[in-house]
């Protein structure tokens, strides 16, 4: 019998310590959470010898309900509903708050909780998994019969492991997903570069911000807009409807006056109306609003409702880096509507003078020619193409061209070539200010 019993013992050490094996193999492999999931809630469940072990991860940022598993030792049936089990419930806030495993028992005058993985059980030993920031998870191991004592020691080798093994997998999927919003915001930094226009873009920045922060909502607009107007929008249209409220006004209209960040936190946001039963209603945790500054003037505001976080910072840092894409789309945008108003004000001069003026770009080609300019350049009884080119070669031509030489040229302040910033010299008027006689154009 001592044999036996010595060797149950050897068995049972050498199959936790194959699962926990088993269970690092697999977080370096990057296997799926699930498989993660499986492994650790058997070797919990054999490390203390229980009848029933379940396994639950917090919800994440969109509100979902977190992963969990349930096994017990004799093979049967589990309810599905064991693995949805809402860890924030106030029954547990000792569990997640405690520093060390909570063993837990449930005496015969004492009630069961109602908690249905616990059905049936007389004790129950709960581990917090916990990462620097915050507690994402609760792991727990029961035991149907009375006087069980599981060893402590063992239950917490196996909750370190599994918090290590999921953290692994958090981790490699923050960097793979780091990785790729650098991508899409270099895709954006790309499409602004090519000169796409605001209207387009802004609304392509909003969907990628509120993609990889996790954002409810995320609202980019102009000074002159509000939120439920934005030209960049993403996000439900019930949220769209909340932000009419005047407190919300208030912080969109406070970021664009004082050109600084604003935000509004917990109890102190408008609870969100009009979307159904109350438990599936969405509490916000934050409200940002961000200025756009362009060309030291704040040009637009970037809004966000945000979700109870693990890190307030890193979000708020993401959120700026879309500020300033769209801060560099709308200044684009701006210096095109100013070189599109410089070309109609060249235009318009042109048009008006009776002086001889011409424009010439920086390889010497005429771009633009006031009237008086064109007649003396092309006269009207010059046409098709073999008696142009003998004017253009004949002496009355180059001597023309050699008036034109001496031309003053005058710099104009916007550039006339598509893509020339605004203040730059590679456009030229060319003014003559003395008219000559037609006899010195004479062959």
């Amino acid at each position: 019998m001592r044999a036996n019993a010595w060797m149950r013992k050897w068995r049972d050490a050498h199959s936790v310590d194959e699962h926990a094996s088993a269970l690092a193999h697999a977080a370096a492999r990057g296997d799926s959470l699930d498989q993660l999931l499986d492994l650790g809630v058997k070797a919990l469940l054999e490390a203390a010898a229980g009848d029933r072990a379940g396994l639950w991860l917090a919800a994440d940022r969109r509100g979902e309900s977190g992963r969990g598993r349930v096994v017990e030792a004799a093979p049967g049936p589990i309810p599905e509903q064991w693995k949805h089990l809402d860890i924030s419930t106030p029954f547990l806030r000792d569990a997640l708050e405690s520093p060390e495993p909570l063993h837990v028992k449930f005496g015969p005058g004492q009630p069961t909780p109602p908690l249905g993985p616990l059905v049936g059980m007389h004790s129950a030993t709960w581990i917090p998994l916990r990462s620097p920031n915050c507690t994402f998870g609760l792991a727990m191991v029961a035991h149907a019969r009375a006087g069980a004592n599981p060893h402590l020691d063992a239950v917490r080798a196996r909750g370190d492991e599994i918090t290590l093994a999921v953290r692994h997998y958090r981790d490699t999927r923050r960097n793979d997903l780091v990785a790729e919003e650098l991508r899409a915001q270099l895709r954006l930094s790309r499409a602004i570069l090519c000169g796409v226009s605001a209207d387009s873009i802004l609304p392509q920045i909003a969907r990628t911000a509120r993609h990889y922060v996790q954002a409810e909502f995320i609202a980019l607009g102009g000074a002159g807009g509000l939120p439920v107007s934005a030209e960049g929008w993403d996000g439900h249209d019930e949220w769209r409807a909340w932000l009419q409220q005047e407190p919300l006004l208030q912080l969109w209209r406070k970021a664009l006056e004082e050109g600084r960040e604003s935000d509004i936190m917990g109890e102190a946001i408008p609870v969100a109306m009009g979307w159904g039963p109350e438990s599936s209603r969405p509490v916000l945790d934050r409200l940002i609003a961000i200025p756009i500054e362009v060309r030291n003037r704040t040009a637009g505001v970037l809004m966000a409702g945000l979700l109870r976080s693990e890190d307030g910072n890193e979000d708020f840092a993401r959120l700026e880096s879309y500020a300033l894409l769209a801060a560099s789309a709308m200044d684009r945008e701006s210096a095109r509507e100013e070189r599109a108003a410089g070309k109609r004000s060249m235009r318009q001069i042109l048009e008006d003078s009776r002086e001889c003026l011409v424009v010439v770009d920086e390889k010497g080609i005429v771009r633009e020619a006031s009237r008086a300019a064109a007649a003396l350049l092309s006269p009207p009884e010059i046409s098709g193409g073999n008696a142009a080119r003998g004017f253009f070669f004949s002496h009355r031509a180059r001597r023309g061209r050699a008036m034109a030489q001496s031309i003053h040229f005058a710099g104009f302040g916007a550039g006339i070539e598509d893509g020339a910033p605004a203040g730059s010299t590679r456009s030229r008027a060319a003014s003559r200010h003395r008219r000559p006689s037609p006899s010195s154009f004479g062959d």
